[in-house]
């Protein structure tokens, strides 16, 4: 077999004449396929949308607490609407009109509506700017169908985003709510603590030191006030313990016997007088003027000689027999009488002074325990202050989740609004057949010419008598035409004839191959289906 050699476009040419028929038959049978095919594909009607992104209020006036990106908004919003729930809702829904996808299972049938669907979003800039709009389209055999599916859709997108949003916000009231009412009750806790340490240790806290320094001052004031008193009544009671011991208790009178008539008032002020002027003449001898007790007797006697007459203090001669009588010292009575009331004195300045003393070690106790109690406040106190801290902060963020809720049952946060309401289609925007058979002829051509090609690799035979001279070596002297029978020439014109029906009779039957399985009832959906992933070229 010799090598096969294209030197030039006229080798080329020369090919394609011989081989027509092999680069014919494709070329004619897959352009008429094609042209058929064109003619099957239904027209497709895209309804579209266009639903803006609007703004939110500043964060400053307002904190948003849907806190995820638009982007992740709409992602998560794209796949919540395209779920097969969604999907199988929206089919059985308007499944009338969906003729292109009867005779599919309920997989397929959620399969090419999600193809049919295409959502598209929009940006100022770059992929990393901020979304500011997205398109969603639909394409169906039936324009008004698609219309109705496309605004089905556009009114999932809002519903789903608005369900969310409040869902979300209402959440985290909810939530801030119970949290917020833990916390108050831990806060609640917390200041029955504060209270209970401060009534329990109310002396002995830090702002009472100064108060208690000043107390433990007034009482060393007044525990050497009462050391003095108590000193100068001990004094007191040894002089007049020993006073006392040198008084007689009892002292002799003479007393005039006057029969039945008994003494009289003035002659019983006049021995009174006499007996209390003999003690003082005795304390006089004993003591300055300025002694209290020389002092209260001799008022004593002051008063007694303004009581008695003149005349009955004179010594008179006694008309009657006279007797001698026992009576109490009042000088003995008047010192026991003073000893007991410095006794008495003498004991309350003594529980005077343990009082002092018990207070004096009370508030000296209190002052010793002060740092102790200053770290047990501080302890407890930072544990309200932390619980009022954190009810504050969780306070505030309730207020502001409560605002943000209203925000968003008024529509004043980032919300969606459609600016362009799906349109209907009065004109197909698929397939583009001009350019689907321009593409298969192409193809077709392509195949032809590879088709040409392959036979003459496989079927070599020598053409031109340049192939001869150049395969042989020799030149070519006479050509001798070929000779044939009126048989060869028959059936050579049977062949020929062959050649030409051939093709035709394919193209008929692949024509009818085709019709029948679009026509089929069980295939003709899915037949439909595949047509009209095709009709998007």
């Amino acid at each position: 077999m010799k090598k096969l050699s294209l030197s030039g476009l006229e080798d080329y040419l020369a090919l394609i004449a011989r081989r027509k028929w092999w680069a014919l038959a494709p070329l004619l049978l897959l352009t008429a396929m094609v042209i058929f095919v064109s003619r099957l594909l239904p027209d497709i009607y895209v309804s579209e949308t266009l639903i803006l992104v609007e703004p939110e209020l500043p964060s400053d006036f307002v904190k948003d607490f849907v806190n995820i990106s638009i982007e992740k908004r709409l992602r998560e919003i794209q796949e919540a609407v395209l779920s097969r729930t969604n999907l199988l809702r929206i089919i059985n829904e308007f499944e009338t009109g969906l003729k292109n996808y009867r005779g599919l299972d309920a997989e397929r049938r959620v399969t090419a509506l999600r193809n049919d669907i295409n959502i598209e979003f929009e940006t100022e800039r770059g992929l990393d700017s901020p979304v500011l709009g997205f398109r969603i389209s639909y394409q169906n055999q039936d324009p008004q169908i698609a219309q109705k599916i496309t605004s089905r859709l556009a009114s999932l997108f809002i519903e789903y985003d608005n369900r969310n949003r409040v869902q979300l916000v209402s959440g985290t009231t909810d939530f801030l709510n119970s949290e917020l009412e833990k916390v108050s009750k831990g806060l609640e806790q917390a200041d029955q603590a504060v209270k209970e340490v401060k009534a329990r240790y109310r002396y002995e806290l830090p702002d009472q030191t100064e108060t208690t320094l000043r107390t433990l001052d007034r009482l060393q004031t007044q525990m050497q006030t009462n050391t003095e008193a108590l000193d100068r009544f001990v004094s007191l009671r040894l002089s007049l313990e020993r006073q006392l011991s040198e008084t007689p208790p009892t002292i002799l009178e003479q007393v005039a016997d006057r029969g039945s008539s008994g003494k009289d008032a003035s002659s019983t002020l006049a021995a009174e007088y006499r007996a209390k002027e003999r003690a003082y003449r005795e304390l006089t001898s004993k003591y300055k003027e300025e002694h209290p007790d020389v002092q209260r007797l001799k008022a004593e006697l002051d008063r007694l000689r303004k009581e008695i007459p003149p005349g009955d203090l004179i010594d008179k001669p006694e008309s009657t027999v006279s007797k001698t009588v026992t009576k109490p010292n009042p000088v003995y009575q008047n010192l026991a009488t003073q000893l007991r009331e410095v006794k008495t004195e003498i004991g309350i300045r003594e529980r005077e002074r343990n009082w002092i003393q018990a207070e004096i070690g009370k508030n000296t106790q209190r002052l010793q325990n002060a740092p102790e109690r200053e770290q047990e406040l501080a302890s407890v106190l930072r544990g309200y202050d932390e619980s009022k801290k954190q009810y504050e902060d969780l306070k505030n963020k309730l207020a502001q989740a409560k605002l943000a809720e209203s925000l968003q049952t008024k529509t004043k946060g980032t919300h969606f609004t459609i600016v362009d309401p799906p349109n209907f289609p009065f004109q197909p925007s698929k397939p583009h057949r001009s350019k689907i058979i321009l593409l298969g002829f192409c193809l077709s051509l392509a195949l032809g010419l590879a088709t040409a090609l392959c036979v003459e690799v496989v079927d070599q035979k020598l053409w031109t008598q340049q192939e001869v001279e150049k395969l042989l070596g020799v030149p070519v002297l006479v050509e001798i035409p070929e000779i044939l029978s009126e048989q060869e020439l028959r059936d050579e014109k049977k062949t020929k004839i062959v050649r030409i029906v051939t093709p035709v009779i394919i193209i008929i039957i692949s024509i009818g191959l085709l019709y029948l399985l679009c026509t089929a009832p069980k295939m003709k959906a899915l037949v439909a289906l595949y047509l009209g992933r095709l009709s998007n070229l």
